[in-house]
């Protein structure tokens, strides 16, 4: 287990410096995960550029994000549907009387040690690529980490899309990008007040 903190602003101490070492040769990578609270993707950037090259190398890659009051635009997630990856798997959570706030990425290597950071960085350009200051820990199975603790790690990613549990919002193509829109659960707030509480906002 490592510590990293990019406190000091030193160059490679964020979690961007990290992803890129691990995906810097994406053949030996079998799978990439992500949640994340809040979440952007432009069109320009190191960021994307990483993802476009892991992706077509990949066997999948799955990202669980947040709509936090409708601010996840849905540009982004489109990009995220066009990065070419042979198999990926997309979910939106947005709920009105809370957050979605983890950020956590796994990666699993061909040859089947698993790696993760957990930490304070949303995958948003500013938590990526070091404008914010952000701190975690690493996860490694070649390190000695337990594999315990990974196998939670994926088993919570992947829990989203086995159960789509109220609040999820599975996208599978560039229709269910414009519904959610249509509906506020990207690119609108999400806060709906009943006898005036703040209620889970369930749709679809």
């Amino acid at each position: 287990m490592r510590y990293i903190d990019s406190g000091d602003r030193a160059p490679g101490t964020g979690v961007g410096a990290w992803l890129e070492s691990e995906l810097d040769a994406p053949e030996n990578i079998d799978s990439f995960a992500v949640q994340s609270g809040y979440f952007s993707l432009a069109d320009d950037g190191g960021v994307v550029e990483l993802l476009r090259r892991t992706a077509t190398a990949v066997a999948s890659m799955s990202f669980v994000v947040g709509s936090n009051a409708g601010q996840t635009r849905k540009a982004d997630v489109q990009r995220l549907l066009r990065l070419g990856a042979s198999s990926i798997n997309v979910g939106v959570v947005a709920y009105a009387n809370g957050l979605f706030h983890p950020k956590v990425y796994l990666i699993q290597r061909v040859d089947g040690s698993r790696t993760a950071f957990v930490g304070s960085a949303n995958f948003t350009r500013r938590g990526i690529e070091g404008a914010n200051v952000e701190a975690g820990v690493v996860l490694d199975e070649r390190e000695g980490d337990p594999a315990a603790i990974l196998d939670q790690v994926g088993g919570a990613i992947g829990r989203w899309f086995r159960d789509e549990p109220p609040g999820f919002y599975p996208v599978r193509s560039s229709s269910d990008v414009e519904a959610l829109a249509e509906i506020g659960v990207l690119g609108a707030c999400q806060v709906v007040c009943v006898s005036g509480h703040q209620q889970l906002v369930v749709r679809g």
